[in-house]
């Protein structure tokens, strides 16, 4: 399994390759259907950019993700979630 260390290290590397280190930048590029929040398939996509996961795996870092973030459990991680949990 996947651990929370590993997720964030490895979509760090991925917002500062990618997206010159602008964590607005990457959500919105991830928020496929611009509301504004990331769904459980839209962090699934970024996970898949951003590490070596088979598709189950992703599913499973992506039910944790969800799980640990989504202050308000509303199913989806809104900016402010994402923000303070990624770059705690």
């Amino acid at each position: 399994m996947t651990t929370r260390a590993e997720v964030i290290a490895d979509v760090t590397a991925l917002v500062n390759s990618r997206y010159g280190g602008d964590w607005r930048k990457a959500f919105d590029a991830k928020d496929a259907d611009g509301d504004g929040r990331l769904s459980r398939k839209e962090i699934v996509a970024l996970l898949a950019d951003a590490m070596d996961l088979s598709l189950l795996d992703r599913w499973a870092a992506a039910t944790a993700i969800l799980r640990e973030m989504d202050a308000d459990s509303d199913g989806c991680v809104s900016y402010r979630e994402f923000e303070a949990k990624m770059k705690a």
